[in-house]
């Protein structure tokens, strides 16, 4: 409809084409990070990690704002949460927190198919911005490094000349 729905820290909101609030669901909480994706049906999926309150929470709701329940992930963790949610068809593609093979929280790419079934799981304790993209060829860029979302080969790095990379998108073929 030409409007926006917006994440922030404890709020999701959406907006109508001429700027109007439509609805709003705000948890509370300074220390309340989020991640926000649409799914191909159209569902909202709301993420939220109070490092506060030590509670998250991964949700669908509809275009109205109404809950229609928890996301479906095979998370080792119950403290993993995801700062990254794309999707290649029907699968969705995460940039999340989520305990390693060793025991450890590590930043993880999962791959879930449509019934929540595992499909790729890498971890890698070394990448620590959390900048997360698929482009159309299905390349994630996952905090630096670039990875093939079908198997997790790592194809390349992205190394800025100054800081590290603080977001992006795919575009095409690209990134942003």
């Amino acid at each position: 409809d030409g409007g926006v729905v917006l994440s922030a820290p404890g709020v999701l909101a959406r907006y109508n084409d001429a700027g109007e609030q439509q609805w709003i669901i705000d948890v509370g909480g300074e220390f309340v990070e989020t991640a926000l994706g649409v799914a191909p049906n159209g569902d909202i999926l709301w993420a939220t990690n109070d490092w506060d309150g030590g509670t998250n929470d991964f949700d669908r709701y509809d275009g109205d704002g109404n809950l229609i329940g928890p996301v479906d992930v095979p998370f080792v963790s119950s403290f993993a949460y995801p700062w990254g949610i794309e999707w290649i068809g029907d699968d969705m593609v995460l940039g999340c927190f989520d305990e390693n093979d060793d025991g450890w929280d590590a930043p993880t790419l999962l791959r879930v198919g449509p019934n929540g079934e595992e499909l790729l799981r890498k971890s890698n304790p070394n990448v620590g911005a959390q900048s997360f993209a698929i482009n159309a060829m299905g390349t994630v860029l996952f905090s630096g490094p670039l990875v093939a979302a079908e198997d997790g080969g790592v194809l390349g790095t992205l190394t800025p000349s100054s800081g590290g990379i603080q977001g992006a998108t795919g575009m095409g073929d690209d990134f942003l």
